[in-house]
């Protein structure tokens, strides 16, 4: 019988998930954009002449207007306190049947009118309102001098304000109950993990560290600082025009990360031999994090649009409430050149943006969330801070974009500290530009890269541990993170096969009695299976009951049965077709076309020094935990058979979906799609012979070495980053 205490300790956490969820809710009501009814209330009176309260020579004073009466008609008003006034508008009951000349006179208190302060203004033939804007300042008394007849209804000096009224929005239970949960199981994994006590270890470890040895701490500080200086000095000599070259705020920003980066590099050299991760991260987030301030919010890449709304209606939980500016960011036209231009006119788009942000939901209907989608949560929830925080449009639209970059650099930092070799080959390969690129706007790419990555180098790192058992924890990190990044894009399923090569000495003997921690091999299987089952159901069962649809971006002559049948019907041209295309993939166009992609920016130019990185540390970052297997041949060679089948699944997609049947080439097959499968075939393919040779020695000559790589690796990718964000993003800003 479970002990109240027990009880409490379960109810506790759903009770403040549910109070929470119902704060969040309310937050979420407060700062979404307002829906109207259309109706408008007056907040504001308009300024306006009292006639009752002037003082007239040849007027005629009416209960509803002031008749002048000729030539010389004057009309004197004390405004009684000082006034701004913005604008003087005359309202006459009728048009005018001729030409009225109209002279204004303004005097501050204490003064007498002066010919500085004069207006003048003709009230023209057939027109019944005219306007005129007097100097700036607080004016006392106003004297209007009218040359011919006229029925003023109104002397206006200011403008009323009106103001839509807003629709009232009642609190959704549905998302309050779903908001709970989310926050019930995101407390369960914080208490679960440890999380608050190892953040505050770490920064425990860390203020110990500054404080211990203060001779010591200046060194650093001063290394520090002198390498962030020479890094940012050699990123202003690189610039174009060398260091006398002008400079704005993002050419400054570049050279500013460029000498942070240097600084890191150069100061905390014992953390970048031994947790790499830590640096991985630190140039992620300022790579990434500068590529996020600095890029426009329109169409920079790939289906923009779809994974922005995908956000939104993440963000809303089942609703997608869209504004004039959400519509305009999805246009599918190219329209972010003057985002570019001047300080100036950069200033006014992003006003404008605001206005059309401000002017509340256009649209605003219940749609339940694309789970396959999953990865936009993350986003989304960065959308919901942004508009909690009451922040104007860009900067919400850029905290959601910040959100998924963190997301997806944390799920980086993860997975290369889990392995105990091949750290830099995952770390060059999650900084390949293209791959920064998408993690910092909105794209589901890196969510599929950054999920899978975590679940393989959970499969990498218990094979690289082969005498210690595997838990259920880390199976179900392992598979639970393979099946949540699958789940965007089911067609890379066959990666779950990848698990089941585990060695057996991973999983308890059939004989052995439940220990309650570990997993026996036939109950691995049988889970891993079922998460194949469920994945390979989102896509296999709306093909058989008919209900795939082709992609409409392929044009009307897609036809996926009549392409299917093309391929079996014809199996040896179509493989034709396959060798063509990976062909052509890697011999057809410069290589850096597909790691320095930046969409509709453009391409950078460092040809291969990035693919060159990546082929290195392959061969290089590997240790003696990859000993084991590197020896079982026999299971190197199935997994380097199942990622090429992946991959021709990938694009066989593509001609299916995308492609007129019988097409000799693929079309929309694009050389993103085979992110994921970039690091596990590096991580295999890879020998650990020219290692032995790097790696050899004592172990202080090891770590010496292990710092320079590292460093020589992490320098290298740094430059090309910077280089390729200067070609595609920073260097388009003009003043």
């Amino acid at each position: 019988m479970k002990t109240p205490k027990r009880w409490l300790r379960r109810l506790i956490p759903a009770a403040a998930a549910l109070l929470l969820a119902i704060g969040l809710e309310a937050v979420q009501i407060a700062s979404q954009p307002k829906r109207y009814t259309g109706e408008t209330r007056t907040i504001r009176e308009a300024g306006e002449v009292d006639f009752s309260r002037c003082e007239v020579t040849g007027c005629e004073v009416r209960e509803d207007r002031l008749n002048t009466q000729g030539e010389g008609s004057v009309i004197l008003y004390d405004l009684g306190e000082p006034t701004e006034l913005p604008i003087l508008r005359f309202v006459n009951r009728k048009h005018l049947r001729e030409d009225v000349e109209i002279t204004v006179e303004l005097a501050r208190e204490g003064e007498d009118f002066r010919e500085e302060n004069t207006l003048r203004l003709t009230a023209e033939k057939g027109g019944s309102s005219w306007e005129t804007t007097p100097p700036a300042g607080a004016w006392k008394t106003l004297r209007v001098t009218v040359d011919g007849a006229m029925s003023l209804r109104q002397i206006l000096w200011s403008e009323g304000e009106e103001e839509l009224l807003a629709l009232e929005e009642p609190m959704r239970p549905g998302r309050i109950l779903l908001t709970a949960v989310l926050v019930w199981l995101g407390l369960l994994g914080w208490t679960g993990l440890h999380v608050g006590q190892r953040i505050a270890a770490g920064l425990r470890a860390g203020w110990n560290g500054l404080t211990a040895d203060g001779r010591r701490t200046a060194v650093h500080a001063g290394i520090f600082l002198a390498a962030g200086a020479a890094g940012y000095a050699l990123a202003r000599v690189l610039l174009p025009g060398g260091f006398g070259a002008e400079m704005n705020l993002p050419k400054q920003c570049l050279c500013g990360a460029a000498g942070m980066i240097s600084a890191c590099l150069c100061t905390f050299r014992k953390t970048l031999g031994r947790k790499p991760e830590v640096l991985f991260a630190l140039i992620a987030l300022t790579v990434g994090g500068l590529m996020v301030w600095a890029s426009p919010d329109e169409m920079i890449s790939w289906d923009n649009a779809y994974h922005y709304k995908q956000a939104v209606n993440m963000s809303y939980l089942g609703e997608t409430r869209l504004t004039a500016q959400d519509y305009r960011m999805m246009d599918d036209q190219l329209g972010w050149q003057e985002f570019f231009e001047s300080p100036e006119a950069r200033e006014k788009w992003l006003a404008d943006q605001d206005t059309r942000y401000r002017g509340g939901a256009e649209t605003a209907t219940a749609e339940a969330p694309d789970w396959k989608s999953v990865w936009e949560f993350f986003p989304g929830v960065g959308l919901y801070l942004g508009r909690a925080l009451g922040l104007r449009y860009f900067a919400v639209f850029n905290l959601g974009r910040m959100a998924g970059l963190i997301t997806f650099v944390l799920l980086g930092f993860l997975a290369i500290r889990k392995l105990k070799s091949g750290k830099m080959i995952l770390a060059l390969t999650l900084l390949v530009p293209t791959i920064l690129y998408l993690a910092s706007v909105y794209s589901y790419d890196t969510g599929v890269l950054g999920f899978t990555a975590l679940g393989l180098a959970w499969f990498f790192g218990e094979g690289q541990e082969p005498e210690k058992r595997l838990t259920r924890g880390n199976a179900l990190i392992m598979l639970g993170s393979l099946w949540f990044g699958i789940l965007a894009k089911a067609i890379y399923a066959p990666l779950l096969l990848l698990p089941l090569f585990l060695p057996k000495s991973k999983f308890r003997p059939a004989g052995e009695p439940r220990d309650g921690k570990t997993l026996s091999r036939k109950s691995f299987f049988l889970l891993d299976a079922a998460a194949l089952l469920l994945l390979c159901a989102t896509f296999l069962l709306p093909l058989l009951f008919g209900k795939t649809e082709s992609d409409t971006r392929g044009g009307e002559t897609v036809d996926v049965y009549g392409q299917i049948r093309f391929v079996l019907e014809d199996p040896l041209r179509y493989a034709g077709i396959l060798l063509n295309h990976f062909s052509g993939c890697i011999f057809g166009q410069p290589s850096d076309w597909v790691l320095l992609d930046y969409a509709y920016l453009g391409k950078a130019s460092c040809r291969n020094l990035f693919a060159g990185l990546l082929i290195a540390a392959a061969f290089t970052d590997k240790g003696e935990a990859d000993r084991c297997l590197e020896r079982r041949w026999g299971s190197r060679g199935m997994i380097l058979l199942i990622l090429a089948g992946t991959a021709c699944l990938t694009v066989t997609s593509m001609y299916l979906l995308f492609t007129p049947v019988g097409q000799n080439s693929v079309s929309g097959a694009q050389d993103r799609y085979l992110f994921p499968l970039y690091w596990p075939a590096l991580m295999i393919a890879g020998s650990g012979w020219v290692a032995g040779l790097l790696w050899r020695g004592s172990e202080r000559g090891r770590e010496l070495r292990r710092e320079v790589y590292n460093g020589f690796l992490f320098a290298l990718a740094s430059f090309v980053l910077l280089a390729a964000m200067y070609g595609n993003l920073i260097g388009k800003f003009a003043g």
